[in-house]
This record gives structure tokens, C-alpha cells and sequence, in this order.
């Protein structure tokens, strides 16, 4: 199973995505700062651009794994081996304050005020989706790349 987050708006506060699962639009997400950073980038260089709590994880392909989070609950859907970042949850919430690195989702969508909304609807689908994926042992990836390319 696949997972794309397409970053397509950039703000100073906040990074706002399309998510696709499968190739099919699925709803939004909601980032903290995308500080252009890249899976292959060095952990040196990570560390250097990152500011805990307010930085994007880096573009690239994560596997998605289950993990009991105190703050997010059990089975809570997670990025694997992120860079420089630890705890990269999928969790509910609308906007670039409710996260620290984490993606939060939703089915629409506010540009001008850089939020998601219907953030546990869109979580709920998510779930519904992956969870019987992973049941049945099916790898699932999370991608995420900008617009262009970039």
C-alpha cells in the first residue's frame, strides 16, 4: 500500500499537502515548516536546519508501523526511521500548532488559514484503510515529495 503527502502550499508556519492513498485523493494534511530538507541528507545537516517542534520531516519514503503512543493512544500510525526525528506520529489535529513534526489529517482544507479540518473523520478513514492492510502483513510506504519535485 502506498501513501503519497504531495506538499503544495508553503507558509512560514505551516505546510499544507494532498494525500492519495493508492493513487487516490484521500484528503489533506497539515506540517509544520518544510525546512527543504531530504531523507538523504546527512544527520549533520538535519540537525543544523531542523528547530525542534516547528520543522516538516524531510521529503522521502517511511515505512508505516503501529506503535501505543502516550499522546495519540494505541495502535497509532507512525513514520519509521525519519531523520534527525523520532515519534513522527499521523495523529488528529488542525493546524501547524497542534503538532511537533507529525502530520496531521483532515478532509478539507483552509489555505488562508493554513488548517485542516474534519481532522478525526479523515483520521478514522486512514485507519480503516491501512489497519486491515497491515493485518494481512501488506507492507505500507508513506511518501511524501513537493510539488515539482522540488
Amino acid at each position: 500500500m502506498n501513501i503519497r503527502t504531495l506538499r503544495d502550499i508553503f507558509f512560514p508556519t505551516a505546510t499544507l499537502s494532498l494525500l492519495t492513498i493508492d493513487g487516490i485523493q484521500a484528503g489533506f494534511v497539515c506540517e509544520d515548516v518544510d525546512r527543504w530538507l531530504n531523507q538523504t541528507d546527512t544527520l549533520d545537516h538535519i540537525s543544523a536546519v531542523k528547530v525542534k517542534g516547528q520543522t516538516a520531516i524531510p521529503v522521502g519514503r517511511y515505512r508505516v508501523g503501529l506503535r501505543n503512543s502516550p499522546k495519540h493512544g494505541k495502535d497509532t500510525l507512525y513514520l519509521q526511521d525519519v531523520p534527525g526525528f523520532q515519534f513522527i506520529d499521523v495523529h488528529a489535529g488542525n493546524s501547524s500548532a497542534d503538532t511537533e513534526g507529525c502530520l496531521l489529517v483532515g478532509l478539507q482544507r483552509e489555505p488562508a488559514t493554513m488548517r485542516v479540518l474534519q481532522s478525526r473523520y479523515a483520521l478514522d478513514l486512514i485507519r480503516s484503510r491501512i489497519l486491515p492492510a497491515m493485518g494481512q502483513r501488506v507492507e505500507v510506504w508513506w511518501q511524501i515529495d513537493r510539488m515539482g519535485g522540488l
